[in-house]
């Protein structure tokens, strides 16, 4: 599912991060899941204790639950998995819709979850707009400095 947030005049300006750059990215890190691992390798360099320090961020840092061991995980998983397909030149519309109503609720009612405020799940807001054989949903909540590279390796 692919939405970003629209501008807003009482928020400052977002990154021009487009769903479709998203989609090359996710395709990048499915592809060639060893140049995923060797980036977020130095990503650790990064890392005083739980606190990250995004290049991108000038000196500010996101305070992590987990720290290092979660990066340190996904860079040994990352290892030992082979290559898949990728996912496609462009997001599915019907996905982009269900995305958009999941980021109105929860940007408007502060929710931090996979499920709306009202309960509703990610697979019955898909369902609104088509059938799906498979899709994934993922949630990232970040900066206005992140660009679509930044924003998948935070996944």
């Amino acid at each position: 599912l692919f939405s970003l947030p629209r501008l807003s005049t009482q928020r400052p300006a977002m990154a021009r991060v487009t769903p479709e750059q998203l989609v090359a990215e996710l395709t990048w890190a499915r592809t060639r899941p060893k140049e995923v691992s060797a980036i977020l390798r130095e990503r650790l360099a990064t890392y005083k204790g739980k606190e990250y320090y995004p290049p991108e961020r000038n000196g500010s840092c996101i305070v992590t639950k987990e720290g290092k061991a979660v990066v340190e995980e996904a860079i040994a998983f990352l290892e030992k998995l082979p290559p898949m397909g990728g996912l496609g030149a462009a997001p599915e519309q019907a996905l982009s819709l269900a995305a958009e109503d999941h980021v109105a609720d929860i940007g408007f009612t502060g929710v931090v979850s996979h499920d709306s405020s009202d309960g509703t799940r990610g697979a019955d807001r898909a369902l609104r707009y088509g059938r799906f054989r498979m899709y994934g949903e993922c949630l990232w909540y970040g900066g206005s400095q992140s660009g679509a590279r930044s924003i998948v390796l935070d996944l």
